[in-house]
């Protein structure tokens, strides 16, 4: 009995072995997706203030391939930018700031003494909007802002139409630049045009503006989900008066 035993242990062992071959058999068939390309998208843009007389610029770098993608002239000093869209970027450029020399448009001519020549500058800050296709610039447009303003902050509204720069030098009158009245521009990004402005009756500090800037920006990314102004306006009226600065709306 342990022979018949022994022999059917054997010729088992001998079927499995020689029944496995030396071809393997997959028991599933690869079948591989189509993978994205992992050098994916990754560019910056940066902004470039090139002085008191030449125009800033705007340039668009692939970061991944440490390449310059396209560069595009802006005004003069530049001094902050917010994406507005997945497509447009907007630029403020805060121009010349500080002469007391009084006008009423956008370039000033300043005398020194002799044999010193006269100096011509830019006065009007402006709002610029870059349009990107892909990661290139294709093509840019602009709106002035009031002369002597110091435009030197800007914030998009949730509607992608409108944005809100700040002024905080802004003269009523700019044959007066020395009456400085700080203000809040709305301005209309699809037409280019002028809106409504916010005065504030008190001269911001540097520590007070940036302060404000801040929080506001922090707030408007949380809230305002309306294309009107009063959400954002309303933000900004609740920050200055948290710092006993009083808000005073005015037609521009």
């Amino acid at each position: 009995m342990k022979r018949f035993l022994w022999l059917g242990f054997v010729l088992s062992v001998y079927l499995i072995c020689t029944g496995c071959g030396e071809t393997f058999r997959p028991i599933i068939i690869p079948n591989p997706p189509t993978f994205p390309n992992p050098s994916a998208s990754n560019s910056v843009l940066t902004v470039n203030d090139n002085g008191d007389f030449t125009q800033g610029s705007a340039m668009s770098i692939d970061v991944a391939g440490d390449a310059d993608i396209s560069n595009h002239n802006v005004d003069i000093h530049p001094v902050h930018a917010v994406q507005q869209t997945a497509s447009e970027v907007l630029v403020v450029n805060q121009a010349v700031n500080g002469l007391n020399i009084g006008t009423t448009t956008c370039l000033v001519v300043e005398t020194p003494p002799p044999p010193q020549p006269p100096t011509t500058y830019d006065v009007c800050p402006s709002l610029w909007k870059l349009s990107f296709n892909g990661e290139s610039i294709s093509s840019t447009s602009s709106v002035s802002l009031p002369i002597y303003a110091g435009a030197n902050f800007v914030a998009s509204a949730p509607s992608d139409s409108l944005a809100y720069v700040a002024m905080p030098t802004y003269p009523p009158d700019p044959t007066v630049p020395t009456a400085i009245q700080p203000s809040v521009q709305v301005v209309n990004t699809l037409s280019n045009v002028l809106g409504l402005f916010f005065l504030w009756e008190a001269i911001l500090t540097p520590w007070q503006s940036l302060s404000i800037r801040q929080s506001c920006t922090l707030r408007m990314r949380e809230t305002a989900r309306s294309a009107d102004s009063t959400p954002i306006v309303g933000i900004l009226r609740r920050e200055l008066v948290r710092r006993r600065v009083h808000p005073r709306r005015r037609s521009g």
